[in-house]
């Protein structure tokens, strides 16, 4: 249920917290469901296999669920049909393309901040205002809202493989 799902959260958050304070960084998948030992393999293969990826997508994170792997697979797929395909996906930016800053807002607040001006504020180190001005920005260069189903999809989608790219350019 969702408080046990905020409980598991919180806590793998607690110890993380704790971790650092002793000088160990670390990650933590966050799993439920787990009825069946395949299950539980299928788990640590998908993050096994999609742990770079997802640290890319979500750079500011330190705690995952495990959707958030089956995502970075997906956007890894992507990424692996081509040109085309990647460009398909990023249509949704085309209105910012010329604003770093308006894409990195809104790609923290939608992939670390979960569309939350609070979280994406901290993480950002900017007043909450800064963030709902930039995203208030952001939809009038999109007509649309940023935060609206489907189109925050698409956004969410097309920033995770701009991530995803840059990490990837990064790394040759």
């Amino acid at each position: 249920n969702s408080v046990a799902q905020r409980d598991r959260t919180h806590t793998a958050q607690a110890f993380s917290e704790m971790m650092q304070e002793i000088g160990i960084a670390l990650k933590i998948t966050v799993c439920q469901g787990m009825e069946q030992t395949s299950d539980v393999q299928y788990a640590y293969s998908l993050v096994n296999e999609y742990k770079n990826a997802a640290n890319a997508i979500y750079a500011n994170k330190s705690i995952y669920s495990l959707q958030e792997f089956d995502f970075a697979a997906k956007c890894v797929e992507i990424v692996g049909r081509g040109e085309l395909a990647i460009a398909e996906q990023m249509k949704p930016l085309k209105p910012l393309e010329d604003n770093a800053e308006l894409i990195e807002t809104l790609s923290v607040f939608l992939l670390e901040g979960e569309s939350n001006y609070n979280q994406a504020a901290d993480i950002l180190f900017l007043h909450k205002n800064t963030i709902k001005y930039r995203i208030q920005r952001i939809n009038e260069l999109l007509q649309y809202p940023a935060t609206k189903i489907p189109e925050s999809y698409n956004l969410y989608l097309a920033v995770a493989i701009r991530r995803l790219l840059g990490e990837t350019n990064n790394n040759k």
